[in-house]
């Protein structure tokens, strides 16, 4: 099983923009979640209006001991 993050692009000031993960999208391990092009998965949402991409989540770094 994958696990991919659901990232949104929001405007800030001066034009600046910042990615937030707003949720995961669990999935098999034969599944591509790319468009056409080869490029990830995007979508847009209206509320608030901004669109992101689905992207696969990195894995954790060990906690030194």
């Amino acid at each position: 099983m994958k696990i991919y993050d659901i990232v949104i692009a929001t405007k800030g000031k001066e034009g600046k923009t910042f990615w937030r993960t707003i949720g995961s999208v669990f999935a098999s391990d034969e599944s591509h979640l790319m468009n056409s092009n080869n490029k990830p998965a995007g979508f847009t949402i209206d509320y608030p209006q901004c669109s992101g991409i689905v992207v696969a989540r990195k894995a954790k770094k060990d906690a030194p001991s």
